[in-house]
Formats: C-alpha cells, sequence, structure tokens
C-alpha cells in the first residue's frame, strides 16, 4: 500500500481500515495518509488526500477553483457516528466545525466508499446515493467492537 499510515494492530476496526483503503488503492486514489485512533468520539479512521499528495506517494487532488478541496479533503469514520467528511485547512487539520455525514451505512461496502470517494475527491459529495449496504465482515466488526467496549468499560 502507499501513502503514509499511522495503525495500531490491535484495534478491532483496523482491519476494515485496511480493506477501506485498498478498495481506495484497487480505484486508482488512495489516500495519500490514512491512519486508525481512538478519541473522545471512540474509535476512528481517518483517509486525507491532498493537492501535494503525488509526490507523497498517494493520489493527488485537482481542485476546482473555488472548491473546498483547495488544501485537501478528509474522509473519516467514528464507531460513534459512522462516516463522514471535512475539508482540511493550509496545516491539514479539519477547516469546519464538524463533518459532514456520508450517505452509506456506517459500515459501510467498501463499493459504496469508493463511489462516495469518487464523487469527494471530485468536488460533488452532494451527488451521492444513500445506500444501507454493509461491508461483508460488519457482523464481525460489529462483534469486535462491543468485545472491546466490554473489556475497556470493566
Amino acid at each position: 500500500m502507499t501513502g503514509i499510515y499511522f495503525n495500531d494492530p490491535s484495534f478491532p476496526h483496523q482491519p476494515y481500515a485496511d480493506a477501506v483503503q485498498s478498495a481506495f488503492e484497487a480505484a486508482g486514489m488512495g489516500a495519500v495518509e490514512y491512519y486508525t485512533h481512538d478519541t473522545e468520539r471512540g474509535l476512528g479512521i481517518s483517509y486525507l488526500w491532498r493537492p501535494s499528495a503525488a509526490k507523497e506517494g498517494g493520489t493527488s487532488l485537482q481542485p476546482a477553483e473555488g472548491t473546498y478541496l483547495g488544501h485537501g479533503v478528509m474522509l473519516l469514520w467514528t464507531e460513534e457516528q459512522g462516516w463522514g467528511f471535512n475539508a482540511l485547512d493550509a496545516e491539514s487539520d479539519p477547516a469546519w466545525d464538524s463533518e459532514d455525514p456520508v450517505p452509506v451505512a456506517k459500515f459501510a461496502d467498501l463499493d459504496d466508499l469508493v463511489e462516495f470517494a469518487r464523487l469527494l475527491l471530485a468536488g460533488e459529495p452532494d451527488d451521492a446515493s444513500a445506500s444501507e449496504r454493509e461491508w461483508q465482515h460488519a457482523d464481525a466488526l460489529r462483534a469486535a467492537l462491543r468485545d472491546r467496549a466490554g473489556r475497556v468499560s470493566r
């Protein structure tokens, strides 16, 4: 896989994060950076694309003049809220106070995420169709997240 990764193999959502990045790469639009994390909103995954990405080993954005894509974009997942996206500022931090939701299932099917990412990178996320299809291993991921939550709360 290309790009920069900050991942923790002990996280139960790491296989989902890796599968999504592999699907993005197979579609020719791998994130320049992706990582799993544990935040105040629970476990999460972040995928970043920036205009400078080609020299960093990922897919470069070609932002249209005046779009939110000027400094890049982030697609993220949290166990609490599911999928969302946010523009990036010049320091690659989220530019907006909150993420816009992505119209996919919480444990979205990889094809649905690839299609949304394609629209997002084209500056057209509002053209996305809603889908409730889930990743083929969604039930196992749910079980692993429940198991982790039980261990953490003890």
